[in-house]
């Protein structure tokens, strides 16, 4: 693409943002959207893809704040529907992507606003210019989420609108009221709760090989009951692409863990910070800084000296946090790695490791992702958190934790999470316990082994009727 002819529309519409595409990400977004099930479905996650990683790019050099795809497996909404949505902090941002050349209306599908987890605070216009000659993408305008519910509402078609007029051409004006947290508020319908025997008969009907996307087909609430669980739209998603390629239905490729461990985490699976609440990530000092050395010091001597096990293992966490490129730190992790008693504090000493050493043999690492079970949760958030360490003989230590997003917050009575085998067997099991009032009592659930290499397991977790399954390959 030419960058003068770029020059030349940003100075026709300078309060406008414009982007241009790169052409990896051009490549990314054609490979990934092969998979889908129609021309249309295709087109979604091509510019899709590519609204979502120019912007996101964007974002992540201008503001120096955790950026965060919402939600997840945001790829199997493309099936259905364009568009994204990010995260910056507290604010959540929707785009909305467009090819038409002069748009004069801005359209969101119902989907976007009144499904709880997709809902955002603002909603960005993205016109997508990806002719032969110039891949470049602008944002034309931006709508709060109370100004489009009070747009024109497209019953039919499913859409809210906005005429041109009645948007906010300069993005500077968004970051300004964030900067003074006048956030825009979000007002999301409740889904009404739907049966797992009428979603299993949806999902039946839905996953009918189809030119186009079937969301006219089935009323709203119960459309929008599919959508907002990640394991069902995932499903029915799966389901769609495999019956227009006439096969049979197989799973979702598992999780390399081992590739972790080289820094190759899937885009779904965040540091954990990011996924629990508040969401306040601790920086780690490098030792340069003279306030960490100072801190240091005393710290490295608490892990090398002859206290017990616990307060070796607390202050093998501190260093996790102030012990950057610090060479005594990571020479005193590794050993405690290697002479400590208790298995708590060698994962710690491993997880410490890999905050402040991420390439080093031994490190350890940390991930969630957040898990919807949907109707059965009332809303109630949980996360599932893998940690994976190193260990002898090609051996890797894997600890599996699931937990409440929000803090002190207990989780459900009767989760239960289990590790399976390849072929389904049941090999660990937890669930949570209820007090007297039949109301949970435990904060967190966790298993922990060390498979050798190569083997594949399942680790599913249930609540009632509904179950989310999650493949793994050591």
């Amino acid at each position: 693409m030419s960058g003068l002819k770029l020059n030349y529309r940003m100075n026709e519409c300078p309060q406008q943002l414009w982007l241009e595409i790169s052409p990896i990400h051009e490549a990314e977004a054609i490979a990934q959207s092969q998979a889908y099930s129609n021309d249309v479905a295709r087109r979604n996650a091509y510019l899709s893809h590519l609204c979502l990683q120019t912007v996101m790019a964007w974002l992540k050099s201008e503001f120096d704040e955790p950026i965060t795809i919402v939600p997840n497996a945001a790829s199997s909404i493309w099936e259905f529907l364009s568009g994204a949505s990010l995260q910056i902090g507290e604010t959540k941002l929707a785009l909305i992507p467009s090819e038409t050349v002069n748009p004069d209306q801005f359209c969101v599908p119902f989907e976007w606003l009144e499904i709880p987890t997709w809902a955002a605070n603002y909603y960005l216009a993205v016109q997508m210019n990806v002719e032969e000659d110039e891949h470049w993408l602008r944002v034309w305008g931006f709508a709060t989420h109370q100004r489009l519910k009070a747009g024109k509402a497209d019953i039919m078609r499913r859409l809210y609108t906005l005429d041109r007029q009645d948007l906010i051409e300069n993005l500077n004006v968004l970051w300004t009221a964030r900067s003074l947290n006048l956030e825009s508020d979000v007002i999301a319908m409740t889904l009404p709760t739907c049966s797992l025997d009428r979603l299993e008969s949806l999902l039946e009907k839905l996953s009918q090989p189809t030119p186009y996307c079937p969301r006219l087909e089935v009323d709203f609430d119960q459309w929008a009951a599919i959508l907002s669980n990640e394991f069902w739209r995932q499903l029915l998603c799966q389901r769609r692409q495999q019956a227009e390629a006439a096969q049979p239905i197989q799973t979702m490729a598992p999780v390399n863990l081992r590739q972790w461990l080289n820094q190759k985490v899937e885009e779904t699976w965040q540091a954990v910070e990011a996924v629990l609440a508040p969401a306040q990530a601790i920086s780690v000092r490098g030792s340069s800084q003279p306030e960490a050395l100072e801190a240091i010091a005393p710290i490295l001597r608490l892990v090398q000296s002859n206290s017990s096990e616990q307060i070796r293992q607390q202050a093998a966490g501190v260093l996790g946090e102030i012990g950057g490129n610090h060479p005594e730190a990571i020479n005193v992790l590794v050993e405690l790695l290697q002479t400590a008693q208790q298995e708590e504090t060698r994962w710690q000493a491993a997880l410490s490791l890999g905050k402040i050493a991420p390439h080093h043999p031994l490190a350890g690492i940390r991930r969630a992702r957040l898990i919807d079970l949907g109707l059965q949760l009332d809303q109630h958030q949980i996360a599932l958190i893998v940690a994976i360490m190193p260990k002898t003989s090609d051996r890797l230590g894997v600890f599996l934790q699931v937990q409440s997003v929000m803090p002190q917050s207990p989780l459900p009575p009767y989760l239960k999470v289990s590790v399976l085998s390849d072929l389904g067997e049941t090999r660990l099991k937890a669930e949570t316990r209820s007090d007297e009032a039949t109301r949970g009592k435990d904060n967190s659930i966790d298993l922990r082994f060390s498979p050798p290499a190569g083997t594949r397991f399942q680790v599913k977790i249930e609540l009632n009727d509904a179950y989310v399954l999650e493949e793994f390959l050591t």
